[in-house]
């Protein structure tokens, strides 16, 4: 008769954990030599005996020990080694799941998304994962298909069917693990942070959604050429006074298909950030004044110029100086070029802030007296002009995360 060798007392424990858990919730499995185990023969109370009659020579367990599960209603099988399956149902057994889109278990979060496929796999994991400090915790950010502790929750919660498996091959997460206790204040920026990433430095746009509660099946055309991968990496995620809110209005874009709502959107991202392009430039150059040597003893004519000065910022207040200010400050045109519109043919950052204006306007206050300003948007290029806006709220939002959070005005 075969025999079970564990490499250590807390390997032993681990497997019988596991064993448990698989047989409780019905899983037939196998080890990665080949040997399958049927769930039925297995007696907990003699777990090394019952196991051993099933294999065909001695195994050696350890935690790297490839164990094969078949999952409930699922065709496919997946392979984890013995300490990663019971991190999956530890983090499962403590967790819960909310509206069928957010696990939530004091280490771990995964929230379902909706992707480009195609895209997604033409990544590497290591693209799309960080590791870094958020608000003084250390945390890993990534995303995660197949068999995962959201899975794992709904097999133990009886939440599938024959319809709808606890794992569909098109399954996607959003996966934050920390070894401290993650606070679900910080989930929802976290969150929205990984997403204004992946978009804009790996054109991944990904969209909370919940898990179909019946079958949608994803096509994809088999035929479609690869492109070379690209070796981009994701920027640290930005935080802090101000960026949540942000990066909601812009990750709203990605579920956005009109491309006149979007023009709208990303216009209200560059407005969200005028504010604090006036107060600096404001600022800046009420300082410039002040250390002028006439501060010193100021006359009339030093005080009639600080006003004059205020009421030039004044101005700026109005819509279309607030974006042309905006768009001088936080963009660079080398960036814009390639995806601006065709009718804007003599790009400059001031002609481009004059297109936002006047397109916004012209969508905003459709009517048929609407008096055109010159720069508005054709309709057969609001396609165009629409992905040219993702770029500048991309920089303007760059621009604001940069700002010392005093200097933010949200």
């Amino acid at each position: 008769m075969c025999s079970l060798i564990f490499d250590s007392l807390l390997t032993e424990e681990m497997f019988k954990r596991v064993v448990t858990h698989l047989k409780k919730y019905q899983f037939n499995f196998f080890f990665d030599d080949g040997d399958g185990i049927d769930n039925d023969e297995i007696d907990l109370d003699n777990l090394n005996e019952s196991i051993s009659s099933q294999i065909s020579e001695d195994l050696l367990v350890t935690n790297e020990l490839g164990i094969g599960v078949e999952i409930p209603r699922g065709d496919e099988n997946e392979l984890f080694s013995l300490d990663a399956l019971d991190e999956v149902i530890q983090n499962a057994e403590q967790g819960k799941i909310h509206n069928y889109e957010l696990f939530v278990s004091p280490n771990l979060i995964l929230v379902h998304v909706d992707y480009q496929r195609p895209r997604f796999e033409e990544l590497e994991t290591v693209e799309y994962t960080l590791e870094q400090m958020w608000k003084n915790k250390k945390i890993i950010i990534t995303l995660e298909e197949g068999f995962t502790s959201f899975g794992m929750r709904l097999i133990m919660d009886r939440m599938f069917d024959k319809y709808t498996p606890p794992v569909f091959e098109e399954d996607l997460f959003i996966k934050i693990y920390s070894e401290d206790w993650i606070d679900l204040s910080d989930v929802e920026e976290v969150i929205q942070a990984y997403i204004f990433e992946c978009g804009t430095s790996l054109n991944l746009n990904l969209t909370p959604a919940p898990r179909p509660t019946s079958y949608d099946f994803f096509y994809t055309d088999e035929d479609d050429s690869k492109q070379e991968k690209n070796k981009i990496r994701l920027r640290s995620l930005i935080q802090g006074k101000g960026i949540s809110e942000v990066l909601k209005i812009y990750n709203s874009g990605n579920d956005i298909h009109n491309s006149e709502f979007l023009i709208l959107t990303y216009t209200k991202v560059i407005e969200y950030v005028s504010q604090t392009v006036l107060r600096k430039e404001m600022l800046d150059s009420v300082t410039k004044k002040l250390y002028s040597p006439r501060a010193l003893n100021p006359d009339s004519s030093f005080i009639l110029e600080l006003e004059k000065l205020y009421d030039e910022h004044r101005n700026y207040s109005k819509d279309h100086q607030a974006i042309k200010l905006t768009v001088q400050t936080c963009c660079d045109i080398s960036d814009i070029e390639s995806v601006a519109p065709k009718y804007l043919k003599r790009l400059s950052l001031e002609t481009l802030a004059s297109a936002i204006s006047d397109t916004r306007n012209m969508i905003a206050h459709a009517k048929t007296n609407y008096r055109y300003k010159g720069q508005e948007c054709p309709l057969d290029e609001m396609e165009q002009f629409a992905q040219c806006l993702k770029v500048v709220a991309n920089q303007t939002i760059r621009w604001f995360a940069r700002q010392h959070e005093d200097g933010r005005i949200v």
